[in-house]
């Protein structure tokens, strides 16, 4: 009785563990960049600067042991044409060996055995290239719009050979890609931009910057580079579930996990069976508390216990950009349509409907404070002036174009699926009449807005979004920063007219990428 407890703790303990993954440490390096002929118009410090920002975002991300190679070649089968050289070298011949590599290749640096192992004992070696690279400038201004596309290949090494005769060869494990502009932040620009730093240059980082968002989720989405890990506590009262990693492979605030167990299909096979979604909201060395956001309930499975110890926990690699579409009703002092004799306060409208994009992104990582984002939006204001006589017996038609750009922050707050959150912004509107034939004519108006809202998470990805705010908006100015009101009376300076000061309220629904 005592053997068959025992065979039957070894085989459970065996089926476990086949089924349970956890991360090993991979050790990295980064070859120079290769540049595509559609990125040609790049200059060289265009090509060093990409190069060094994509280094340090993978050397920094916590997951990787970077090994520097000195190697002067950015083609796999170049390198490892190397490496066959030098393996295939008699021991006593390598010494000499490495020096002669060292000026066909390297110039000051050479290649060592050490370097060799690093090829051969399970790095990976990525070799970026810039595949695209479009530089312009705005003719009425000194500012410039830049647009990239990078590509990673990832390559480890096999042997092809036999143990006494290795033939080290090039795999290619992955390869990613990522695209990046500048021209949303050219396009939100209110002349913040400190105009001591050359704009080419901040041009390209800003476009780097937002292509390498994209290009460290591709990566992170990489099978054997996804951070793998098991539950090491489990309070489902609290919604906290921690698993076994946290500073040492790079766990950041807000990384989102799913978790689950392996159970067999009918075939015998194993199959994860996803049991929650999460959000990491506490950091220790090796250790991270999550909190739990979605549970996908399993039928005849009680709540409390979908989650155990040594549940199986990946990595569910996002962005954090969240971007809503949305639209609503928001205050706005108008005029419709007047009759002679009317004036504007006769027929005065207070509401107007309005379409807008909102998108935030998570800071979370950067200061350590869960579910913060800064945000930016852009609203359209449908409201339209009403037609006024001529007093020849003929009307003016208006045209009237009103756009709303606000930037600010956002906190929120998630029990579960559902969460709200306070904010606030600072605005600008910009605002273009046209009088039946006249020239357009531009007008503005600055203020904030305080905000508070819900999130409810219907997926992963997918966000419904209900809020309302109130704004504080000044009076409206023409191109020479003057009150436009001011000379109409009493009744209308001071009063808010064609601003969008009052309440506002939205729906919407945002995809997190």
């Amino acid at each position: 009785m005592k053997k068959m407890v025992i065979l039957a703790v070894i085989s459970m303990m065996f089926i476990l563990n086949a089924a349970m993954e956890e991360y090993d440490r991979k050790s990295i390096s980064i070859f120079k960049m290769d540049v595509a002929e559609a990125a040609r118009m790049a200059s060289q410090q265009d090509i060093d600067l990409v190069y060094q920002m994509v280094f340090d975002k993978f050397v920094g991300m916590g997951r990787f042991d970077y090994n520097p190679i000195p190697a002067g070649v950015n083609d796999p089968a170049a390198l490892f044409e190397i490496v066959k050289e030098y393996t295939t070298t008699k021991i006593e011949e390598r010494a000499a060996k490495q020096w002669d590599i060292k000026n066909e290749y390297y110039g000051s640096n050479f290649i060592t055995g050490e370097n060799v192992d690093k090829i051969i004992n399970g790095a990976y070696i990525f070799f970026p290239t810039l595949e695209t690279f479009i530089l312009t400038k705005k003719k009425d201004s000194d500012d410039f719009t830049a647009t990239m596309s990078v590509r990673v290949d990832i390559y480890s090494a096999t042997n092809t050979g036999t143990l006494d005769a290795p033939v080290w060869s090039p795999v290619l494990t992955a390869t990613v890609r990522a695209s990046g502009s500048n021209a949303l932040g050219s396009l939100f620009d209110l002349a913040l931009n400190d105009k001591k730093k050359d704009k080419r240059i901040e041009a390209v980082k800003s476009a780097a910057n937002g292509m390498l968002m994209f290009l460290e989720k591709e990566v992170k989405k990489v099978e054997v580079f996804k951070i793998k890990a098991l539950v090491t506590k489990a309070d489902v009262r609290k919604n906290e579930i921690s698993f076994n990693f946290g500073k040492n492979v790079g766990v950041n605030m807000d990384d989102a996990y799913t978790v689950g167990y392996f159970e067999k299909d009918k075939n015998g096979k194993e199959k994860y069976r996803e049991t929650g979604f999460m959000k990491v909201r506490s950091i220790k060395q090796q250790e991270s508390v999550s909190q739990l956001l979605i549970v996908t309930p399993q039928k005849g499975t009680k709540e409390a216990d979908l989650f155990n110890e040594y549940d199986q926990v990946y990595e569910y690699p996002l962005v954090g950009l969240n971007i809503f579409v949305l639209g609503g009703v928001n205050s706005f002092k108008y005029w419709g349509d007047l009759e002679l004799g009317d004036e504007p306060l006769d027929k005065e409208e207070n509401l107007s409907p309005f379409i807008g994009l909102n998108m935030e992104y998570d800071i979370a990582k950067f200061v350590n404070i869960p579910e913060l984002y800064v945000n930016v939006s852009g609203d359209i204001v449908l409201a339209q002036l009403g037609v006024t006589p001529d007093g020849y017996g003929g009307e003016i038609e208006y045209e009237t174009a009103t756009a709303l750009v606000e930037f600010g922050v956002t906190k929120k707050f998630f029990t579960r699926q559902l969460g709200y959150y306070i904010g606030a912004d600072f605005g600008y509107m910009n605002m273009a009449i046209t009088a039946g034939d006249s020239e357009e004519e531009k007008y503005y108006s600055m203020g904030g807005k305080i905000k508070a809202g819900i999130n409810y998470m219907i997926n992963k990805n997918l966000l419904f979004d209900a809020g309302a705010g109130f704004r504080f908006y000044g009076e409206l100015m023409d191109e020479n920063d003057e009150e436009v009101f001011e000379a109409w009376g009493d009744d209308y300076a001071g009063e808010g007219w064609l601003t969008p000061s009052g309440f506002v309220v939205r729906v919407g629904l945002g995809y997190t990428l």
